[in-house]
């Protein structure tokens, strides 16, 4: 309460050089940084960015970097988690899948193993966190203050199962992206993809320092802002396509050793983007990555992965999806009616059957488009014929 008071105190105080929307937006912008739940130390350093943008005037170039940097600060979720995460039964998480995937049962019944696990250390972690409180109330003097914070947040990582993130893998196309949406929608919690395709410079993780020009945050915290919270379910797509190390940590820095940190339960609790320069908790993010060939993640990276093999699909599953959710889809992407266009008889088999020969559905996705956009020139030259009902 007090420092909020000195840090609109502070934008009362200077007028900077710019004209009267630009004061009002820094004015905005100090409120926003005064209303962030940042722990102490965080809070003074940001204040004293703050300070130094203020004292600027807006022609100065250095102006807007400090002014993209607090954007970024108050953009982040810090303290902000998702109210009921995780509260729901597994069988909701069954359910989800169930309704948006046909077959993969061995793949549902891993999932539900792993997040049943997880369920029980969160329970367990909570309650000896509790008792470790009750045993130090007593007797804690304030210098014991600050270590069983830091040991609150340790420990419980510690009792964790070692292979603590999910790892999808399987060939393109078999739903693993929309497995890992499922997997958010069933746990209550917001879902964002961060692509690691091509990612060659560890400072694409990391973030740049602000000393370089056009210096940016790192995926994971630019993700994050998107998110609005500290725990959603992260989905680090193409894990196995990271930059290989041959130049980049000539050039960079591994990026296989920077996810490493960022995944790491002991370290990500405080962890450190180059750009923000501020610990953030990275702990409560469900991490879910993606991949479609082991042999290319590095071994220490595939210590910390959870492996569940994504199987291809079979013909009859293959049909059954395109008639359930491809082929609805794709004529409303077409602005059909589904009374005008069908697929009479063995038509959707003979397609799955003769020009499709891949493990997932994306190119049989793209076959019916293709048969939509067809249809929709043929009803468009027989409008003038009158109504009638086209055959695919």
């Amino acid at each position: 309460g007090g420092g909020g008071g000195g840090g609109s105190g502070g934008v009362r105080a200077g007028g900077g050089g710019g004209g009267d929307d630009e004061d009002d937006e820094i004015e905005a912008l100090g409120r926003r940084i005064e209303g962030l739940d940042l722990a102490p130390k965080t809070k003074k350093v940001v204040r004293k960015v703050f300070k130094r943008l203020k004292s600027l005037p807006p022609q100065q170039p250095e102006h807007g970097v400090l002014r993209g940097y607090l954007e970024l600060v108050a953009s982040l979720p810090w303290g902000m988690e998702t109210l009921d995460a995780e509260t729901a039964p597994l069988a909701q998480l069954r359910g989800e899948l169930d309704k948006n995937h046909l077959g993969m049962d061995e793949v549902k019944t891993r999932i539900e193993h792993f997040f049943a696990v997880r369920q029980l250390q969160r329970a367990r972690a909570f309650l000896e966190a509790q008792e470790r409180e009750e045993v130090a109330a007593p007797e804690a003097p304030e210098t014991e203050a600050p270590p069983p914070a830091a040991d609150a947040a340790a420990t419980p990582s510690r009792r964790r199962a070692q292979p603590t993130i999910l790892c999808l893998c399987g060939p393109p196309g078999v739903g693993k992206t929309s497995i890992g949406q499922s997997i958010a929608t069933a746990l209550n919690r917001k879902f964002v993809r961060v692509a690691l395709g091509g990612v060659g410079d560890e400072a694409e993780l990391r973030g740049h320092r602000r000393t370089y020009v056009g210096a940016m945050a790192g995926r994971i915290i630019t993700a994050l802002s998107r998110a609005d919270v500290m725990d959603p379910v992260m989905l680090l797509d193409e894990v196995d396509k990271l930059g290989t190390r041959g130049g980049s940590a000539r050039n960079g820095g591994d990026p296989a050793a920077a996810l490493l940190e960022i995944l790491d339960p002991e370290q990500n609790c405080n962890f450190v983007d180059r750009y923000l320069n501020l610990p953030f908790d990275l702990s409560k993010i469900v991490f879910v990555a993606t991949a479609n060939d082991l042999s290319l993640i590095p071994g220490p990276l595939q210590d910390r992965l959870e492996i569940i093999h994504v199987p291809g699909y079979s013909l009859e599953e293959k049909v059954e999806i395109s008639r359930r959710h491809l082929w609805p889809r794709q004529l409303r992407n077409a602005a059909l009616d589904a009374n005008l266009v069908r697929l009479d008889g063995g038509v959707l088999e003979a397609i799955v059957a003769r020009y499709t020969r891949e493990a997932g559905v994306r190119t049989l996705e793209r076959l019916l488009g293709a048969v939509c956009r067809h249809a929709a020139v043929e009803l468009l030259k027989q409008k003038t014929n009158g109504d009638g009902a086209q055959h695919a």
